[in-house]
């Protein structure tokens, strides 16, 4: 045994000790040694700063251990410091070091990128991981070293207020119908004196009179009277 193993097993016998390791199955031990190795190997390989897309990839392979949809989901919660909620994570940063094996400016950092933002403490979010891991009924002290991240989408989306309803256009009025007046016919005149009662208010100068009557005369045919 080389001396990083035995440099494990210390580690791994004081998590136990805390608690946060021992109740975990031999299983479930099994495969959080795996994923601790795993994540501290590829840290110690990067070259540089590791892009926020590997570090949101781990989370999901996190979220893959953790979530099995069993009676255990709670206790590799507890273990791996993360506990997965809608649209938020509840988070103990010291486990999560122990597992990543980054530092917490580096977690912190990357959760902000992701879009996480941290909520205040409150009664809300205490009763949110307590459902979560059962053992905080008993143990206060634990709770606290935990803190909710929220999507910054979906804090949004709860602050946001109520749209106003839509307010309906108002319904055109039917046009009135427009009643055309209608337009005597003209009568014409058939008699010298039907023409000369129709144009004696006619606006016709003097000098035009006689070649209007005139013209009127000529056009009348003259019945004559036996």
């Amino acid at each position: 045994m080389d001396i990083d193993d035995i440099e494990d097993q210390k580690e791994v016998k004081n998590s136990r000790c805390t608690g946060h390791l021992k109740l975990l199955s031999e299983t479930d031990l099994e495969g959080y040694l795996q994923l601790r190795d795993r994540f501290h190997t590829e840290v110690a390989n990067a070259k540089r700063g590791e892009k926020v897309e590997m570090f949101n990839k781990r989370l999901k392979i996190i979220k893959e251990y953790v979530v099995k949809h069993d009676e255990n989901d709670w206790k590799r919660s507890f273990a791996t410091g993360v506990i997965f909620l809608e649209n938020s994570i509840a988070i103990n940063i010291k486990q999560l070091i122990l597992l990543m094996g980054k530092c917490k400016s580096s977690i912190n950092g990357s959760l902000h990128q992701l879009g996480y933002i941290a909520r205040p403490a409150s009664k809300e979010t205490d009763e949110q991981i307590i459902l979560s891991i059962p053992i905080f009924n008993r143990d206060r002290r634990e709770l606290k070293k935990w803190t909710i991240r929220q999507k910054r989408n979906a804090r949004r989306r709860q602050n946001a207020k109520p749209k106003s309803p839509i307010e309906t256009e108002p319904t055109p009025e039917e046009p009135e119908t427009v009643v055309e007046e209608k337009r005597e016919q003209p009568v014409l005149a058939k008699t010298a004196e039907d023409v000369w009662a129709k144009t004696i208010n006619f606006p016709v100068p003097a000098k035009f009179r006689y070649k209007m009557f005139n013209s009127y005369f000529q056009s009348i045919p003259i019945v004559a009277q036996i």
